[in-house]
């Protein structure tokens, strides 16, 4: 379901951040994207990095905290520790969180209002 689709955008990835010598940047600017919506691993490295980079580059950044995880130092999966203090300094420093499932509500919402 989530594999790439004929004429999908693809842009290759070399460094931890997906905007560092990428043309990810200009092809949202060209799209015209203004909020990045964030999920994946390892959200205290490569998901970290890109999200910094977006919020440099003025990218509204929304992280789903239920779609993501950093990678956790054993005896601290149980209850995700690190991936929670990442989440919280997500709020403190780089933007916004929400439940996939607020998010899905909203879109829901906003397709309803117009």
């Amino acid at each position: 379901m989530v594999e790439p689709r004929r004429g999908d955008y693809f842009i290759r990835k070399h460094a931890y951040s997906g905007f560092f010598q990428t043309r990810l940047d200009g092809l949202l600017r060209h799209l015209g994207v203004q909020t990045l919506v964030c999920v994946g691993f390892a959200l205290d490295m490569c998901l970290h990095c890109t999200m910094i980079d977006a919020m440099n580059l003025n990218y509204q950044v929304l992280l789903l905290r239920d779609c993501a995880m950093a990678v956790e130092l054993p005896g601290e999966t149980k209850d995700l520790a690190f991936t929670q203090r990442m989440i919280l300094w997500t709020e403190y420093s780089v933007g916004f969180t929400a439940t996939s499932e607020a998010f899905i509500a909203a879109c829901d919402a906003a397709a309803k209002a117009k």
